[in-house]
């Protein structure tokens, strides 16, 4: 209803949305709901509704025009927002749950919208959602009421957003659970990108029966993902009948959190099975770790009321066993007394209270171990502290994880002795950590005891004893020892397929470390095929929303990018983030990880708009604070934040993130380590962007190094020797060393044609560089053919990139200019 202008307010000073009405259509119940419109926005006072300045009517020389100015947004519609900035589950329940608390707020002062839409939602460049447009809002107080009764009859509202209520024409059955019922189409719509009845093709008269008479289809069917709260709660909202909907926009928006938190929502009964399920899950790391625990000592305790028979028949055959140990025997009732006080921190009056957490759980249970609560009980102590260890790393808490595993490490040292296969296990899991946290020398160390343990007491093949190995083939390919890492990772792939068989479980781990050394020496085609196997595998026992499905899906991504395969990348990489933050919250590491491939992504395919910086903005964030700013991976953010500038151009802000990374990696890995790659590749191709000599012989070292190391780690004919040999050769020719340019320009060319087929644009481009040197050379007609070649068979591949093509043509014109002052200068 009505016209919005950017308009200049003079006093105070500011830029203003002006609303009016077009003369011309000036009726007076349009007047009046204009002038209701002005009245109810100025009641409203919150930071998610717009804000009015200023109202009034203003004399023209074609009559009284009525306005109001008030506050300009800028931004997008909700809907645009959600999609521009590719929003995963969480992150659109809090919005949401930010619209809602908008909504309350108009409902407290009398007014209810009656027309919530996308459309009438802006999201600010601060992400502030902001209601707008109360040009259909209803007072539910007596004075304005008053003054606007819709008529009998009469729709107000978009047709797709409005309750069964509205669609009746009555005026007395719109009320504040009509704006309830609007929140949860805009829910549906954001999280199912369809709006919950079908509108396409049909009348009005088929939509409002649809509406008022047809259920919508479940959200569970779009995708599993919605299964559960998220589909209870929008189903709530969504209730034909006002009085099974949320009360309020305030219970819509208290749910939503609630399911954020991981707590119990009101919209279904919330019996004591559900009660202990929510807690369960809540506190899935701590409940499963120390049930896991008491599982291997006592052989089957089950804590579950609905298992009881089975854990009294598990508990009868575990105490058998035990009989023949004492010891064993008390570290079983120990552990089982920890147990249940730890599950008492669910009850609403312990410590932590019904809103605990389970990081306060683990914090609460951990001071009373430092304060010796199980002082007298060292062998109980030695596998609380393991469980809280693993719990803490689960949550993204790698130095708590650090200093808790520490302990109990040298207590099972000095009470268990170092030659116990369990003793193993510790040292596994402290290497674990210590790789999580960047200590990879220490992580090394760890591991290799464990597996001395393991082979000495349980042998080569046994299950321990190869998921030792393969720990330590993560930890040696992260440190950049390739060989050893895909020596030792083959050894236990080949040991656990006969062992095992194809497909169980045991080969995802192993599978994906040597995918990911493969990924590191650009042998692609088999890296993307054992990925492919790791996500099939981790799919067939723990389904699509399984923490490590969600990671193999993220390194399966990343090496389909690496294929040139970058929209397909974009696509499991969304999907992966969207996963990751329901499963594991927007704080921890992992979903970090996902932001920094997701912007990697989006930078590769020329999308270097703010929504791709704010996603790796967000994952150095998160590293910092969960990693520690020395850690390895902050490097790898750095990296891609400079590489971003540098692909907008602007060098200065990516030169010293380049610094930063490159200072970070040579602190953890040193001089000559293969970690030291990507950073000594970007900033080489930095300076060479600044241009001049200088800056050319600034890169000409770094690119010399790059290609040493890069020798050493991958040999000769490795593909990514190209990518050295060329960045070298190009930063001679900048300083017109075109003899010493050539060798390195025609080893890369022959590499590429040994390596890649005739379909890869890479190809060309060392084709390229070799007719570029050669022009220096004077060699100009071998230069000729080498580009001409080039040109053409680069035209005829789609995924070249067109700077090349450029590039190309640039030196054809410098062959040619070349050519002539030479023929010039030889008939004289």
């Amino acid at each position: 209803m009505g016209t919005v202008y950017e308009a200049e307010q003079d006093q105070p000073r500011r830029t203003v949305a002006l609303k009016v009405i077009r003369l011309g259509l000036l009726t007076p119940d349009l007047l009046r709901r204009f002038e209701l419109e002005s009245q109810l926005l100025a009641r409203l006072q919150h930071p998610g509704i717009a804000q009015v300045y200023d109202a009034g009517t203003a004399e023209t020389a074609q009559g009284r025009q009525p306005y109001f100015a008030m506050e300009l947004i800028e931004g997008d519609d909700l809907d645009v927002y959600v999609k521009k900035h590719a929003l995963g589950v969480a992150a659109i329940l809090e919005l949401m749950a930010q619209v809602c608390d908008a909504v309350q707020h108009a409902h407290q002062k009398g007014v209810v919208h009656r027309d919530l839409k996308p459309a009438n939602i802006l999201v600010n460049r601060e992400g502030q959602p902001k209601v707008l447009d109360f040009g259909v809002a209803r007072a539910t107080d007596s004075d304005l009421q008053a003054t606007l009764q819709t008529e009998i009859g009469q729709i107000v509202g978009t047709l797709p957003y409005m309750s069964p209520e509205q669609l009746g024409g009555s005026s007395s059955d719109v009320d504040t659970r009509s704006d309830v019922y609007s929140l949860g189409v805009i829910l549906y719509e954001l999280l199912a990108g369809r709006l919950p009845h079908e509108i396409e093709g049909k009348d009005i008269l088929d939509v409002m029966r649809s509406i008022r008479e047809e259920d919508s289809r479940r959200l569970s069917s779009i995708s599993r993902v919605f299964r559960g709260d998220i589909e209870t709660i929008t189903a709530k909202a969504l209730e034909k009948d006002r009085e099974l909907r949320y009360r309020s926009p305030d219970d819509l928006a208290a749910d939503l959190r609630r399911h954020l938190a991981s707590e119990p929502i009101v919209a279904r009964p919330a019996s004591a099975r559900y009660q202990f399920a929510k807690f369960a899950r809540r506190n899935r790391v701590l409940v499963g770790g120390i049930v896991a625990v008491f599982l291997a000592l006592a052989a089957g305790l089950v804590v579950s009321s609905m298992q009881a028979s089975r854990a009294r028949r598990a508990e009868a055959l575990a105490v058998e066993r035990l009989e023949r140990s004492e010891l064993e025997r008390a570290k079983v009732i120990a552990v089982k007394a920890f147990l249940q006080e730890m599950l008492q921190l669910a009850r609403p009056d312990s410590e932590i209270g019904r809103d605990g957490t389970v990081r306060e759980a683990l914090d609460v249970a951990i001071r009373q171990v430092e304060a010796g609560s199980l002082a007298e009980q060292p062998l109980v102590e030695i596998e609380v502290r393991g469980t809280i260890a693993l719990s803490y790393k689960a949550l993204g808490r790698f130095e708590d994880a650090k200093k808790v595993m520490a302990v109990a490490v040298d207590l099972a040292r000095k009470h268990l002795g170092p030659t116990k296969p369990v003793f193993a296990t510790f040292l596994t899991n402290y290497g674990l950590i210590l790789e999580s946290t960047g200590e990879l020398e220490v992580a090394e160390a760890m591991a290799r005891e464990a597996l001395e343990v393991c082979l000495a007491t349980e042998g080569a093949e046994s299950s321990d004893a190869l998921r030792i190995k393969t720990n330590l083939g993560g930890i040696l390919r992260t440190r950049g020892d390739l060989d050893g890492a895909e020596v030792l990772l083959r050894e236990v792939i080949e040991t656990q397929r006969r062992v095992f068989g194809e497909g169980h479980l045991e080969l995802a781990a192993s599978s994906s470390h040597l995918g990911r050394v493969l990924m590191a020496r650009n042998e692609l085609d088999e890296a993307r095929s054992l990925m492919e196997q790791v996500v099939s595998i981790r799919r067939a026992h723990g389904g699509d929303r399984d923490s490590e499905m969600v990671r193999a899906l993220s390194n399966l991504a990343v090496t389909l990018g690496r294929q040139d395969r970058w929209r397909e990348a974009e696509s499991m990489l969304v999907e992966a983030l969207e996963l990751d933050r329901e499963i594991l919250g927007d704080e921890h590491p992992g979903v970090a990880n996902d932001l920094d491939n997701l912007a990697t992504t989006r930078v590769q395919l020329g999308e270097l708009g703010e929504e791709t910086e704010a996603m790796l903005l967000e994952a150095l964030r998160i590293r910092q604070a969960k990693l520690g700013g020395d850690h390895l991976k902050v490097a790898v953010t750095l990296d891609h934040l400079g590489s971003l500038h540098k692909m907008r151009g602007d060098l200065d802000r990516a030169e010293p993130l380049y610094g930063e990374a490159l200072a970070i990696r040579r602190a953890a890995g040193g001089e000559g380590n293969q970690v030291l790659r990507e950073t000594l590749t970007n900033l080489a191709e930095l300076w060479l962007a600044r241009g001049g000599k200088e800056n050319a012989a600034s890169a000409e070292r770094l690119f010399r190094e790059h290609l040493e190391i890069t020798r050493a780690v991958m040999g000769d004919r490795n593909p990514e020797i190209a990518v050295s040999l060329l960045g070298y050769a190009e930063s001679l020719l900048r300083q017109g060393k075109f003899a010493e340019a050539e060798p390195l320009a025609r080893e890369a060319l022959s590499i590429r044609e040994e390596k890649l087929p005739a379909s890869s644009w890479r190809r060309y481009s060392a084709q390229t560089a070799l007719g570029a040197a050669l022009i220096g050379k004077g060699d100009f007609a071998e230069s000729e053919a080498l580009l001409l070649g080039a040109q053409k068979a680069m035209e005829e591949i789609p995924e070249t990139p067109p700077f090349l093509l450029k590039e190309c043509a640039a030196h054809l014109a410098s062959l040619h200019e070349a050519r002539g002052k030479a023929e010039q200068a030889a008939s004289r």
